[in-house]
């Protein structure tokens, strides 16, 4: 399975891959897409950011 230090993180944020997409502003089949393919560090630190502004109550970055 690709990617599976960020699924790791996902996981224990304890959010849905679709409240992650949605506060990235993709949909949530072309986040999952993405996940299918190792990511690049820039794609990393957007999900990063996004579980961040979710965990502060902000669901837009």
């Amino acid at each position: 399975m690709k990617n599976l230090k960020i699924r790791e993180i996902m996981t224990k944020s304890r959010f849905k891959q679709y409240e992650i997409a949605e506060a990235m502003g993709l949909q949530e089949s072309a986040f999952s897409k993405m996940l299918r393919k190792e990511l690049n560090e820039n794609q990393i630190e957007k999900i990063l950011s996004a579980i961040q502004n979710l965990k502060m109550g902000c669901n837009e970055i």
